[in-house]
């Protein structure tokens, strides 16, 4: 009896079994929305675009809003490949007026906010009178040259300058707008702070509102981003000129963006292997690569190094950082071969500018090549000259001995005391593991000079609060974003930019550079002149050393082929914003509306039929347990 129990029992679930499969198959599948994942390091620390800086936390805003910090795109932006300025919020180029230094901007019509609030003329004069007032760090060098500006009406701004230059049109007319009704509260309450500035940095902008192609959907800290597109996005099915001869349009094939985060690259490469993300933000290392190709879905990009030059600054507020033999000796120590060869594994270049060698029309290739190509002997036999030549000396000094350094100690200044202790910040393993790499390098070889030098390895927050809140560093492994039009020779060494949160942390003062330099930023209609003048100044710099420039890396970024195409390789890499708002989903093979309908016998009971069949099924099994029960 228990035998016939257990037949009628597993007949009962082998029917249903077979009919819920018949059941899923005639269930009718709707098209999925097409949804681009991709994956990142480190989640945005904050929503407020006049603070973020990381450029992960810019992967998330340059979406929402039209632009900022990282992403050179207000009234007009960078053409996507020849990097021409054209037109993006502005309808048609400034009209200038030279007479009078003034300037007529035309606005699009039409263009609203993420909730439907028409983009006017106040929008932009509220956002770059916010820049001035609050002193936004970030943001000043976008107002350098503005006098004031008057809103004609609501779709025409006019300009008035204290000067024609590369200030006015690379940043004043390419920078963040923020909506004026959303934040004009923000500002009220902030003019009541006992530190306005601070208020406004620290605004917790939980509620973004942009002109941007994609809108926060969700965002579930320690987790993921989710974005959607806007339907109403004003630049949607766009062309623009590529400069190469095609042309770009902005379709917005993916729906929505999702955005992961991955405590390592090793998570992240794994992630993409098995399909989880389509493409990663995070800087692959190339020891990842050869895993990498061997997936026939996945392509490698390591075309573009131009993005970021990673540098050395060192606090003039101190001694002997402030001493430019100083300076010079620790540049010269540094083996950059090392760095370009065995940290970077041949994926980017040593650097002796603070203009990355790709953008060759400013790049000075004629720079001193401090250490390059030396032994480590030859090196260290030039940083020794240099300091003493300036007056150092050590208790116990470095010598050479058949070739091999052997190490000095208790590097003596000039005044006869004895150097303390220098902090050397870097980024930790986990927030730039190239960057940490370097500096414990770089550590290594100034101890060879006798310097008692210790690496101080932080995460991104508390190096931009130790360095540009505080000013409490002596040393700092850094970034920085090479300018389309390099106008960081400008403001990364400005005089005017030394204060708390200024650009030039170092606080570097050198009058006939700042007169050099101020001159070449109104060079804008002479570009020959503009070009020497920069190869100039980038010769001061390199003589200097206020910064030591160390590698430009290559940017090494994965893409999944197989579900998206159409990637544009740029100067910050394929995943960049006109990649996201222009990438075809790859499609895939589905019935063509004109195929005839299939039979029931074809396709399966119909779902009614199904439905019935399961429920006779339970019966039986229900009636045939109870009759076997009694018997």
């Amino acid at each position: 009896m228990q035998n016939l129990k257990k037949k009628i029992m597993t007949l009962g679930i082998l029917f249903i079994v077979v009919a819920s499969l018949s059941l899923s198959k005639c269930v009718v599948k709707t098209d999925e929305e097409n949804v681009l994942k991709i994956g990142g390091s480190l989640e945005p620390k904050t929503l407020n675009p006049l603070a973020a800086e990381s450029s992960e936390n810019w992967y998330v805003l340059r979406m929402i809003y039209n632009g900022g910090l990282l992403e050179q795109r207000g009234l007009y932006m960078f053409s996507p490949v020849s990097l021409e300025m054209i037109p993006y919020l502005a309808d048609g180029m400034p009209e200038y007026d030279d007479a009078t230094n003034t300037a007529i901007v035309k606005l699009k019509k039409g263009v609203k906010w993420h909730d439907g609030v028409e983009f006017t003329a106040e929008d932009v004069k509220f956002t770059l009178d916010l820049f001035a007032e609050f002193n936004v760090a970030n943001y000043l060098v976008t107002i350098f040259d503005v006098e004031k500006i008057e809103v004609v009406d609501p779709h025409t701004l006019k300009f008035y300058l204290t000067t024609k230059s590369a200030y006015f049109y690379y940043k004043t007319l390419m920078t963040l707008i923020l909506p004026k009704h959303q934040w004009e509260s923000v500002v009220e309450e902030a003019r009541k702070s006992d530190a306005p500035e601070r208020y406004v940095f620290d605004y917790q902008n939980e509620n973004p509102v942009g002109l941007g192609p994609y809108k926060l959907a969700e965002y579930k800290r320690g987790s993921y981003v989710l974005l959607e597109k806007d339907p109403n996005w004003f630049f949607k099915d766009y062309e623009v000129s590529m400069g190469n001869g095609k042309t770009l349009k902005y379709d917005l094939k993916a729906d929505k963006i999702l955005m992961n985060f991955y405590a390592s690259q090793s998570a992240a490469v794994l992630a993409l292997q098995k399909g989880e993300i389509d493409v990663t933000t995070m800087e692959i290392r190339a020891g990842f690569i050869e895993d990498i190709e061997a997936d026939p879905d996945l392509t490698v990009s390591t075309e573009n190094s131009r993005a970021f030059t990673r540098f050395i600054g060192f606090n003039f507020r101190r001694e002997p950082y402030s001493d430019s033999a100083f300076r010079a000796a620790l540049h010269y120590i540094i083996d950059k071969d090392y760095i370009e060869n065995v940290i970077l594994e041949g994926y980017g270049s040593s650097a002796d500018s603070m203009v990355s060698r790709e953008l060759t029309n400013w790049y000075n290739p004629n720079l001193p090549k401090y250490g390059i190509g030396l032994t480590e002997a030859e090196r260290m036999t030039q940083a020794m000259e240099l300091l003493k030549n300036a007056g150092y000396s050590w208790e116990k000094e470095p010598v050479i001995e058949n070739g091999t350094v052997v190490a000095g100690e208790g590097l003596i200044l000039p005044s006869g005391e004895k150097m303390g202790r220098m902090e050397f910040l870097t980024y930790s393993p986990e927030v730039g593991p190239h960057e940490f790499q370097t500096g414990s390098a770089i550590m290594g070889w100034w101890k060879k000079l006798g310097i008692d030098v210790y690496q101080n390895p932080v995460e991104f927050g508390a190096m931009l609060n130790k360095v540009y809140w505080d000013n409490d560093f002596d040393a700092v492994l850094f970034e920085m974003q090479n300018e389309l039009y390099p106008l960081q020779l400008h403001y990364y060494y400005d005089i005017d930019e030394i204060y708390q949160y200024g650009w030039n942390m170092m606080a570097y003062v050198n009058e006939e550079y700042e007169r050099l330099a101020d001159e070449w930023i109104g060079m804008i209609d002479d570009p020959g002149a503009a070009k020497t003048r920069a190869f100039e100044l980038q010769a001061i710099i390199a003589q200097d050393n206020p910064t030591i420039p160390l590698y430009d890396e290559k940017i090494i970024q994965v893409m999944n082929t197989s579900r998206w195409t159409g990637w544009i390789e740029q100067y910050d890499g394929p995943v960049n914003w006109h990649s996201l708002c222009s990438v075809d989903p790859v499609s895939e093979e589905k019935p063509t509306t004109t195929a005839p309908p299939t039979t029931a016998a074809e396709e399966g009971m119909s779902t009614t039929t199904i439905a019935g069949v399961v429920i006779v099924i339970l019966i039986i099994i229900i009636v045939a347990y109870y009759v076997t029960k009694k018997k």
